[in-house]
């Protein structure tokens, strides 16, 4: 596993909690989480792991199965950090948000196997090194990279997360399960920056509720006229979701208010430029993402 903030800490915490041999490849705060371990808080109940720890990316052991948790803004170092860890033949999933990175990593890491894309929908917080509190859902659809079949890569890693206890979704169509989530992740994760506010906030008014209708509406006509398999209805079905979800503060207000880089460019440029390129530009998501790049360059 490289990489451990939230996603990295919960699903890399419960795949060894299901008996697979993790190792844990986290260049800061190494000795703190060697030292006392991987903590997963959920439902009323704490669960604290031995891990496996190292520092350096060339310290850990070929791998099988390489699990890439890092925020897209980390992206440039995919060669130095995940490269030392694949054998030949690897599969390497990125559970990352956005669009395009599968790209950028098979550049890194030519000589892998299968290169595999997870969108987790779930709700969880870093709360200190290796300590992750996990509030809701946790569901992943994972597809590969080129494919455009379900792959035996694949259905190993769907039914390894579902050993895991979490439900796990193979799709065929990469892009498809990219966009969405992008669905989801481009109205909120904005808008929770910009208005100051957490998803039941957002869709408690009515102002902040019909942006995220509008704007969920731009990326499934973008999406669309991208080839992924979108309509309105699953649109509403994100809104409706967020509404009983445990209210949440999204990755992006969390890194904003941390002074830590937002992922702007992977879920905003990329998916703005692909669509633009597809005749179907997103104007109000742009206008978010001009407002997320003030801010960000203000602080």
């Amino acid at each position: 596993m490289v990489g451990a903030g939230a996603v990295g800490l919960l699903y890399g915490g419960r795949l060894q909690q299901a008996g697979h041999q993790v190792t844990w490849v986290i260049p800061a705060a190494a000795d703190e989480v060697r030292r006392h371990g991987i903590r997963i808080d959920a439902a009323g109940t704490s669960t604290t792991l031995e891990a496996g720890v190292v520092s350096e990316p060339g310290a850990a052991p070929k791998a099988e199965v390489v699990l890439v948790a890092l925020k897209s803004t980390a992206n440039d170092r995919f060669a130095e950090l995940v490269g030392p860890a694949v054998t030949e033949g690897a599969t390497v999933a990125l559970f990352q948000n956005g669009l395009g990175a599968e790209d950028r990593l098979r550049r890194a890491v030519p000589d892998c196997g299968a290169i595999v894309g997870a969108l987790c929908f779930v709700c969880a917080h870093r709360r200190a090194p290796g300590h992750v509190e996990h509030l809701d859902y946790g569901s992943v659809d994972v597809a590969e990279h080129g494919a455009h079949v379900v792959t035996a890569a694949v259905r190993r890693l769907a039914e390894d997360l579902e050993s895991a206890g979490f439900a796990a979704t193979a799709h065929p169509d990469l892009g498809t399960a990219r966009w969405r989530k992008l669905v989801w992740n481009i109205p909120y994760n904005g808008l929770s920056v910009l208005l100051d506010a957490s998803t039941d906030e957002l869709m408690n008014d009515p102002s902040s509720r019909s942006l995220v209708t509008t704007m969920m509406s731009e990326v499934v006509t973008a999406g669309r006229a991208c080839g992924a398999d979108l309509d309105e209805a699953f649109a509403e079905g994100r809104r409706d979701m967020t509404l009983t979800m445990t209210p949440y503060a999204p990755s992006m207000k969390l890194d904003s208010e941390a002074g830590r880089p937002m992922e702007i460019a992977a879920i905003y440029d990329a998916p703005i430029d692909a669509a633009r390129r597809a005749g179907a530009p997103m104007p109000t998501v742009e206008a978010i993402r001009d407002q997320l790049r003030f801010v960000a360059a203000r602080r």
